[in-house]
């Protein structure tokens, strides 16, 4: 009996892989492109945008998680 394959998480990595070697960052999203030429190679910049902007929201200092 043959296991049946996740397309979900095959897709999902497929997409990890083609993003990482497009833009050399393993950001799954599509960011920001306030300002950017929505163009594959600002596709890093506006990644990188979007997780500064995630970033900002978090505490500053030294945090406990549990």
């Amino acid at each position: 009996m043959s296991k049946k394959m996740n397309s979900q998480a095959v897709g999902l990595d497929i997409g990890l892989s083609f993003i990482k070697w497009l833009t050399g960052a393993e950001n799954l999203h599509y960011g920001i492109w306030t300002d950017l030429e929505v163009t594959a190679g600002n596709l890093g910049q506006a990644q990188s945008v979007y997780t500064e902007k995630l970033f900002s929201y978090l505490p500053s200092g030294s945090l406990r998680i549990l």
